[in-house]
């Protein structure tokens, strides 16, 4: 797909009355491609392929942009075409196009970038109150369920076990809203590496409602795994939710709920990983 990405990347363009002079490969996600275009002004511009991500998704992200910028973060603004349209359509081919925001990503997950991240999370929380579609997620428990069948492997056999022991969170009043979904640091951007403050929010694929505290869960797994990458560092976990709790003070429930949220959260990601051919990402770590 890639050779197919860059030659589209001219038409992408031109939908948009932009010409390009110069194409960076900026990332590739598991959900979708990013190319840095530079025009002839010398705008940087990101373009992104859509490989999963639905239109309808699409919308969701759009009307999370306003909501960000009132708690002080940023994401993406896709550019609309002159007769409106924000999604280039060529066959099996689908971009949208955004000006680059401009900072770094964050090259550590220190407990002065985990302290803003936590903070950053809360404002997602308490600012993201209202989507325009309400597909389930890749951590909603329905969409965990119907991944696991006719799997034998025994990574996914643990991951089951892990899941369902995890369940019980959803007996308990937890609060709950929109979530992230992937709140992670290849999903967030800083001002400079000596200034960890997070700047934007990327990649709202996972976007749903659920339980906060599904979203912390996946972020602590994700970001404060100890040096050796084999279980969670409890002092970087304390600083992510001191500076969570700048924001949004937790419940006694949900910090006695925490470890279930982890083991529900491991067990679907690695059920999402596995079943999506990405065997070799999976990760276990020592959380309970």
């Amino acid at each position: 797909m890639g050779k197919q990405e860059i030659e589209a990347i001219p038409g992408v363009m031109d939908l948009f009355g932009l010409e390009k002079t110069e194409i960076v490969r900026d990332l590739e996600g598991l959900a979708n491609h990013n190319y840095l275009v530079t025009t002839t002004s010398g705008q940087e511009y990101v373009v992104k392929f859509l490989r999963e991500e639905t239109e309808q998704k699409l919308e969701n992200e759009v009307a999370i942009q306003p909501q960000l910028a009132r708690v002080g973060l940023l994401s993406p603004i896709y550019l609309e075409s002159k007769n409106g349209k924000r999604v280039y359509k060529n066959r099996e081919i689908r971009a949208v196009v955004s000006v680059k925001i401009e900072g770094v990503k964050p090259e550590r997950t220190d407990r002065a970038f985990l302290f803003e991240a936590g903070k950053a999370l809360a404002k997602f929380h308490t600012g993201v109150t209202s989507l325009v579609d309400f597909q389930p997620g890749w951590l909603n428990q329905k969409v965990v369920k119907a991944l696991t069948e006719d799997e034998e492997l025994e990574i996914v056999v643990k991951a089951r076990r892990w899941f369902e022991e995890g369940l019980e969170i959803y007996n308990y009043p937890l609060p709950s809203g929109i979530i992230h979904g992937n709140f992670q640091e290849g999903n967030l951007l800083i001002a400079n590496p000596n200034q960890p403050v997070i700047k934007a929010v990327f990649d709202f694929e996972e976007t749903e409602e659920n339980l906060f505290l599904v979203d912390m869960a996946r972020s602590i797994l994700a970001m404060c795994r100890s040096a050796n990458n084999k279980r969670l560092d409890v002092e970087l976990v304390k600083t992510f939710l001191n500076g969570y709790q700048m924001i949004r003070t937790l419940t006694g429930e949900e910090k006695r709920m925490l470890p279930l949220a982890q083991k529900y959260v491991q067990g679907a990601v690695i059920i999402w990983l596995v079943k999506h051919n990405l065997t070799d990402s999976c990760v276990t770590l020592t959380i309970f």
